[in-house]
């Protein structure tokens, strides 16, 4: 079954202000009626598809916005789906048409002047965009606890919401951050799924992260920490 409610979230959560009801508790709400499914983890997440405005276009063609739904669709609970394209930030226009939304992938038809696939004539932003989903997605190959791991999810803050995906021997910390201005994240609030680690890798970066006390976010966008516990 394809999660359509939570595809609608992510997009109104990530273009909605963080106030009351809005921002990221669209999308905390949205999960936490995972109950009345049978099998959650059964469900397709995806940004789009063939029958909907192009993700990068429906998020204003904000790159850092593009990231956190990428990063959500590939570390929430279910099964990931990807429209082609979506990794060289496809575009379509406002108002919706099939046509142009379903259009050719660049490279290897006669008459094209760029290769997706060579990366012939991409842009600086496209390639960027093009290794970071090839990145996360080589990492989620052996990340068996995306695969299999349960999600416990906090109730979001100050345009951050925070989701850990966990077994009993290992934890995957979430967190996506809206705010385009340099913020504090304190951890205290997350001990019980933290426990006694004092630090993580951070998968998009490879660097390590302290976790002893808070988190300094310089900009928006998406991290994911690996935690051994």
């Amino acid at each position: 079954m394809f999660d359509f409610p939570v595809q609608n979230a992510l997009r109104n959560a990530l273009m909605s202000p963080d106030e009351g009801d809005s921002g990221w508790t669209i999308l905390y709400e949205t999960i936490a009626q995972d109950f009345l499914y049978a099998h959650p983890q059964q469900l397709v997440v995806f940004p789009d598809n063939h029958d909907m405005n192009r993700i990068y276009t429906q998020l204003g063609e904000d790159y850092d916005k593009f990231k956190m739904a990428i990063a959500f669709v590939l570390t929430t609970r279910g099964i990931p789906e990807m429209f082609y394209g979506t990794e060289i930030l496809m575009t379509s226009p406002e108002k919706r048409d099939d046509g142009i939304i379903r259009s050719d992938f660049p490279g290897g038809w006669e008459g094209d002047t760029i290769n997706a696939f060579t990366g012939k004539e991409l842009t600086p932003q496209q390639l960027e965009s093009q290794e970071f989903i090839k990145h996360l997605l080589s990492w989620r190959k052996e990340a068996t606890t995306i695969h299999h791991g349960k999600l416990m999810q906090y109730v979001p803050q100050k345009g951050i919401f925070v989701y850990f995906r966990y077994t009993e021997t290992d934890t995957i910390m979430v967190i996506l951050n809206k705010n385009n201005s340099p913020v504090t994240l304190q951890l205290d609030r997350f001990k019980s799924m933290l426990g006694e680690s004092a630090e993580g890798k951070e998968i998009i970066t490879g660097k390590t992260i302290s976790l002893e006390d808070a988190l300094h976010l310089e900009k928006a966008g998406p991290m994911i920490i690996e935690i051994k516990k």
